[in-house]
């Protein structure tokens, strides 16, 4: 499993992907509006990129249809970690039609929470050629193999029940009997009644790398009555139709859930598919728990400069980078705890190779306190790190650090020690209350009160990063490592 790029996660392409936005399943997070019954019930499709943050239970991109009646669904189908079919995670489109309900699941599997994917389902039952009436494209490439294929192929102009009850979704369904929230990030949501457009139409693959699939401009495309836009690029109304159309009602999103993390420009998140006893929330940038926990993040920092921020809830809480190995199983496995920053409730330490060393700079600090916000800076070529405490940047001894100039760190000679890769992490010691720990990798998760991108114009931070050091993204990887 890729710590950072997938297939799909190019990082530059012609046309720019400026927004996405967050859907939280726990806050059963959907855009929805009415429609009107229209002739696009024979021919339709939609579109997304889609970013993932877990693979739980079922999860609605899209639905469509009467309440607890006939519907349509396009669904992302999987199953709580250590269960037995934890493998198990597909793309199911599923229809309610006028002669029989039918539901295709693919037989590919979908586990990446690292990397953005394409997804187009198309539906054209006026289609002569019968095998060409349902189609799913995944990055490009049209799905071949199945391993359901339930009702067969729809007959010749067979209506779908989804524009033909004034219900539409996306993030989840609308029957609250069917708590199918999608959980993780959108960008590009387009529907459109009336035609069966083309994957070319949204993207396209990479000139230089043929394996490469990234988006394009959507223009001259047919919306029709029922259609609709989503490019999230108004934080005050991200149900906002760019296609001119009638926007879609928000419901448990809001400003705060704009991001971006793009199919362009791909940021770290903490990484679902390691081992971890806690839970996320907010496009996994919120890590909370219980007792004792922790997070990796899901970019490698082999080199170049790197700076990201982290909101605290309270005490017991450890902040830094861990040593990533690959299992056997295709899941990063983190050696714990690394290169960090500590506070147990009374003192904070520093960890060294998991040997303590007293910090009499931040032990002056006293605990981290509610609020308090722990910048981390990391010179992967110099093998340093440095830490601050709501913009002041501190060493191991009483003086003041000084990242951009690479004098005074917290930690020098930061080697791996069993050949794996160094990436963002954080944890909880023991504790007997909640913890809350919010991550800023340049899409911040918590308030901030100033705006401070990096030297290279990406990442929105509370406190300005060191000179030369920058957002985890996928556009700085090429400009300085990683």
């Amino acid at each position: 499993m890729p710590l950072v790029l997938g297939g799909s996660s190019a990082p530059a392409a012609a046309f720019s992907v400026d927004n996405s936005c967050i859907f939280d399943a726990a806050s059963d997070s959907k855009l929805s509006k009415a429609v009107s019954s229209g002739a696009g019930n024979t021919k339709w499709c939609f579109s997304t990129w889609f970013k993932p943050s877990n693979y739980n239970a079922y999860q609605r991109f899209f639905w469509g249809g009467v309440i607890s009646g006939a519907e349509t669904g396009i669904t992302l189908y999987g199953s709580a970690r250590g269960d037995a079919y934890d493998s198990i995670i597909a793309i199911v489109f599923t229809a309610d039609a006028s002669t029989t309900s039918r539901s295709w699941t693919t037989a590919s599997f979908y586990q990446d929470c690292t990397a953005w994917t394409h997804l187009l389902v198309r539906y054209d039952s006026t289609d002569v050629t019968a095998d060409d009436r349902i189609q799913i494209w995944v990055n490009g490439t049209r799905i071949s193999d199945w391993s359901s294929q339930g009702g067969g192929n729809p007959d010749l102009n067979e209506t779908c029940d989804v524009f033909a009850a004034n219900n539409l979704a996306v993030g989840r369904e609308v029957d609250s009997g069917d708590n199918w929230s999608y959980n993780g990030y959108l960008a590009e949501v387009c529907v459109l009644d009336g035609t069966a457009a083309d994957a070319t139409d949204f993207g396209e693959f990479d000139e230089t790398n043929a394996t490469v699939w990234k988006p394009k401009k959507v223009s001259g495309l047919a919306f029709g009555t029922n259609g609709f836009y989503l490019d999230f690029k108004d934080s005050a109304n991200l149900g906002n139709d760019a296609n001119g159309g009638t926007d879609l009602t928000e419901s448990n999103i809001d400003a705060a859930d704009q991001a971006t993390d793009t199919p362009t420009n791909n940021f770290c998140t903490w990484n679902d598919l390691n081992e971890y006893d806690g839970t996320f929330s907010q496009g996994n940038l919120i890590a909370t728990g219980t007792g004792s926990y922790n997070a990796f993040g899901t970019f490698g920092m082999m080199k170049g400069k790197w700076y990201w921020e982290n909101h605290l809830s309270r005490s017991h809480i450890m902040l830094g980078m861990a040593e990533c190995n690959i299992s056997d199983q295709g899941s990063p496995q983190s050696i714990w705890p690394y290169y960090m920053i500590y506070d147990n409730g009374g003192a904070t330490y520093t960890y060294n190779n998991a040997t303590s060393v007293v910090s009499a700079a931040i032990t002056s600090l006293g605990n981290f306190a509610d609020g308090v916000i722990v910048g981390i800076a990391f010179d992967a070529d110099a093998q340093k790190m440095w830490a601050s405490f709501n913009g002041t940047w501190y060493d191991v001894g009483s003086g003041t650090g000084d990242p951009a100039a690479g004098t005074n760190e917290m930690f020098g000679s930061v080697i791996p020690r069993y050949f794996g890769t160094i990436v963002p992490a954080t944890g909880a010691g023991t504790a007997s209350s909640e913890i809350i720990i919010s991550v800023n990798f340049g899409n911040p998760s918590f308030t901030i009160s100033s705006g401070n991108a990096d030297g290279n114009g990406y990442g929105n931070f509370e406190y300005a990063p060191p000179t030369g050091f920058l957002a985890l993204c996928t556009k700085n990887l090429g400009s300085d490592g990683g």
